[in-house]
């Protein structure tokens, strides 16, 4: 087995990513897991310091430990100067000394992570993209990290593990990860009656109004065997009824009601709280 003498530090925060992508594999499996604000926090917190993670792995042992201590001050640092202070503390290793196979595995995660982040708006939540994107990260980020801490002392079989992990990472980078996505369908007078066909709706997870209303629904497909996400996006709602809606959702008591004319679209939920409505202009709805 390699040694990497990697200290605690450093080896922390590889484990530290691969519970990031972990939990991005477990919503995608089962989306009653997804915590969307907690999850963006960690993505936003990757953004600016993978490359100082994997720089600090590949610091000069002497400097290892200062530099990894250095990113972890960083990722709990709160004051808004915290960006500048990284740039000018985190100076041990600079990009550069990376190496171009080591930057391109860090920039196909940042592609990943960016990716990710476009969960900001609720309504560019899918499902199958989370399972594609957890499943091909598992364990990245404790590869890279290991591998890089090794590529600092310039072993040779590091550098055809990192070339092995570069072209399986970037084999499976397609524009779109994993299955292709469906695309969301228009809710209209002949698709209304379908979109729920096949679903077993079980709860209401999020209500947000602004531009547009959007909902997350939990959905069990029981053909399939697993869980989904039906996600509404209504245009022109009248202002719906607020909900406080618990961590864990509302529970339906029976099927969504889901109808379109020409003019209009109305959808009935009815809850454990009592009945819901809304009528709107258009829409879509998204499900996988």
């Amino acid at each position: 087995m390699m040694w990497t003498a990697r200290p605690d530090e450093v080896t922390a925060l590889g484990s530290m990513l691969d519970r990031t992508y972990a939990e991005v594999a477990e919503a995608g499996h089962r989306p009653s897991t997804l915590d969307r604000p907690r999850l963006l926090r960690q993505l936003d917190l990757w953004t600016d310091h993978l490359l100082p993670a994997v720089a600090a792995a590949n610091a000069p042992l002497r400097t290892r430990r200062a530099a990894g201590l250095s990113v972890w001050h960083t990722m709990h640092a709160s004051d808004p100067d915290s960006e500048q202070w990284l740039r000018t503390n985190v100076a041990t290793v600079p990009a550069r000394t990376l190496g171009p196979q080591l930057t391109r595995l860090v920039d196909a995660q940042l592609h990943l992570i960016r990716r990710l982040q476009t969960i900001r708006r609720a309504e560019n939540v899918r499902r199958c993209e989370l399972a594609a994107i957890g499943a091909l990260c598992a364990g990245l980020g404790t590869d890279t990290i290991r591998i890089a801490s090794a590529v600092a002392r310039s072993e040779h079989a590091a550098e055809r593990r990192l070339q092995t992990l570069l072209d399986a990472t970037l084999s499976a980078l397609p524009a779109a990860p994993g299955p292709r996505t469906p695309s969301p369908q228009r809710i209209t007078v002949g698709t209304a009656a379908t979109l729920f066909a096949g679903l077993d709706v079980t709860r209401l997870r999020l209500l947000e109004h602004t531009d547009r209303t959007v909902l997350h629904l939990e959905a069990h497909r029981p053909a399939e065997a697993r869980d989904t996400l039906v996600i509404l996006v209504l245009t022109d709602a009248e202002d719906p009824k607020p909900l406080d809606i618990p961590e864990d959702g509302i529970t339906l008591t029976a099927a969504p009601q889901l109808t379109a004319t020409a003019d209009d679209i109305d959808l009935t939920l009815p809850l454990t709280t009592g009945e819901w409505t809304v009528q709107a202009a258009a829409g879509t709805c998204y499900t996988d």
